[in-house]
């Protein structure tokens, strides 16, 4: 085994570790606290997956996401040679209003899921991706476990030879960056469309979520950022 294999938690699906070891990467099984699967790079620099599937929209609802991200950022943060964070989506989402379908492939074939939600709003994942791509979280798409785990391997060996690109000058990296206010992250996990900065100043006016939820419209409206729309998106939530 060598020496820096790439660490698959052991709540993934079993065979996970046997593709990654078929496409060309050395894996093993191990509890993992942050990420779902994890490795170092060449120059030390430690490497987070997280891998979501039909779960997707429960982990945004539930505000598993929100804390998940918080403690991988968090656990590359002390790493004394950073690292990446990487979101790795199985499968495909589209969206058309509350109802959503989620495609996976097996083998050659396409199988379609719906979901109907009543706290799905519109933009909600395009709104997911640009806001991990705006802290700094690299996003990587596959169509099945079989495709995760090649580009998982795929993933491990660019690491390995120190992230070559035939691009001659790449765009700077965003850095990772998260709120540490836990009330700023419950909040958003709670109300979906509330963005950072506006959590973040929600919070500071009004000093909880507890004194934020008891506002009225016109309080709230006071917060740059928070327009009628993200207020009937709270009340859809709240009711």
């Amino acid at each position: 085994m060598a020496s820096n294999p790439l660490l698959v938690d052991t709540r993934e699906p079993a065979h996970m570790t046997d593709y990654i070891i078929e496409a060309g990467a050395p894996a093993k099984d191990e509890l993992l606290h942050e990420g779902d699967y994890s490795f170092y790079d060449a120059d030390g620099g430690l490497v987070l997956v997280s891998r979501k599937a039909s779960d997707l929209l429960d982990s945004i609802f539930d505000g598993h996401m929100q804390a998940e991200w918080d403690k991988i950022i968090t656990k590359i943060g002390k790493n004394k040679r950073g690292g990446s964070a990487w979101f790795l989506l199985e499968g495909v989402w589209a969206q058309n209003g509350a109802q959503v379908s989620y495609y996976t492939a097996a083998g050659t074939k396409w199988f379609r899921m719906q979901y109907t939600h009543h706290r799905v709003q519109p933009g909600i994942l395009e709104g997911l991706q640009i806001s991990l791509q705006s802290a700094g979280i690299q996003m990587l798409t596959t169509a099945s476990q079989k495709h995760t785990a090649q580009t998982l391997a795929k993933l491990y060996k660019r690491a390995q030879e120190g992230w070559p690109t035939k691009v001659t000058k790449p765009v700077p990296r965003p850095k990772l960056r998260f709120s540490t206010d836990e009330r700023v992250r419950r909040l958003m996990g709670l109300w979906p469309e509330l963005a950072e900065k506006e959590s973040a100043l929600l919070i500071g006016k009004f000093g909880s979520i507890t004194e934020v939820l008891r506002q009225d419209d016109a309080h709230l409206l006071e917060v740059k950022g928070v327009g009628a729309k993200t207020l009937s998106n709270l009340k859809e939530i709240l009711n």
